[in-house]
């Protein structure tokens, strides 16, 4: 109790502090009236003053917005925006969510409280949770958690809710993933250009092979603007995530985020060219680059150990014997 009202006094009066019932409630399975008596107590968090979370429950092209309120810095040197970053990219926080834009952090000018702000999109559809963010410029190792959010096999687009496009499993007929091998049937002519191997079986339409597979895809097209594409884009996949402008304040870009799947719609020189990407494959096939030209190189060959003649080792030591017979021994310490 008496941690929670220093944290009380430390803290603007506008931010809810937590009360002694949630410093020492512990979890409870769904249906419980009360903490289990077998269960750990939740630790007390006291880097933690007030969070908000947008929504608990999310379609799959809905990002959910993120802040929370911490004590003032105790440790110096920490980029936080970076180290909030960084913790929502690695691990099972990147394997389930992809952080829009970058982190925000204010600091609050009189108290010096830290208010970090930040959108993720679901890469996934069910029950998960937020990513837990570590609070590495507080002391005591602290961890800052969130809770469930809840996301449906569907996407949002105005107030109505519509089944998943297509385009989350692949392009033209053409699933994501799939070996160029298997898919080389359908698609005609190709050629190599850089590390792709780019077939077009539509007008206007690539389809990118890296690493043997599909994970990429553009279609250019001729006589539409993006302005005149804008309402047919949105009744598709719903409103974008991130709209590029630049200081004009037209759009230079706008990137659709459908669970791995991006979608980047751009002014091109006679019309409109969108850019497909699958993120997990790419993602896949950059571990894969980075395991066989940096990680293996450092580790080296795995060398087993010659296999050793038991007579040559029994003839080597009779002979490391025989040079030390007649040396005085070493006496053993006082």
């Amino acid at each position: 109790m008496r941690s929670a009202l220093l944290l009380c006094l430390a803290l603007p009066l506008s931010t809810a502090c937590l009360s002694a019932a949630e410093i020492t409630t512990a979890p409870t399975r769904a249906g419980d009236t009360a903490p289990r008596a077998d269960a750990t107590p939740t630790p007390v968090r006291a880097s933690l003053a007030n969070s908000r979370v947008s929504s608990r429950t999310l379609a799959l092209n809905q990002p959910v917005r993120v802040d929370f309120t911490t004590l003032p810095r105790q440790i110096e040197g920490i980029d936080i925006a970076s180290a909030v970053s960084n913790a929502l990219a690695v691990g099972t926080a990147g394997d389930q969510w992809r952080l829009i834009g970058p982190v925000k952090v204010t600091e609050h000018e009189k108290t010096r409280t830290l208010l970090i702000a930040f959108a993720l999109a679901p890469r996934r559809t069910g029950e998960f949770s937020l990513p837990a963010i570590p609070v590495t410029w507080l002391a005591n190792e602290q961890v800052v958690e969130m809770g469930l959010v809840t996301v449906a096999d569907r996407i949002a687009v105005g107030t109505e809710q519509r089944p998943l496009p297509k385009e989350i499993d692949g392009v033209a007929g053409f699933a994501w993933g799939i070996p160029l091998e298997e898919a080389a049937p359908r698609l005609g002519k190709t050629e190599r250009v850089g590390d792709a191997v780019v077939a077009k079986p539509a007008q206007g339409l690539s389809l990118k092979f890296r690493g043997g597979m599909l994970c990429e895809a553009t279609l250019d097209v001729a006589s539409l603007t993006l302005d005149r594409a804008r309402d047919s884009f949105l009744e598709r996949w719903g409103a974008p995530q991130l709209d590029a402008k630049d200081e004009a304040g037209a759009t230079t870009s706008l990137t659709w985020i459908l669970g791995w799947t991006s979608i980047v719609a751009q002014p091109a020189a006679t019309g409109i060219t969108l850019t497909l990407v699958r993120e997990d494959l790419q993602e896949r096939l950059a571990r894969r680059q980075v395991a066989g030209s940096v990680f293996d190189v450092l580790e080296g060959p795995d060398v087993a150990p010659e296999p050793v003649d038991p007579e040559v080792e029994s003839e080597r030591r009779t002979s490391e014997a025989e040079k030390d017979f007649g040396k005085p021994t070493i006496p053993a310490p006082e």
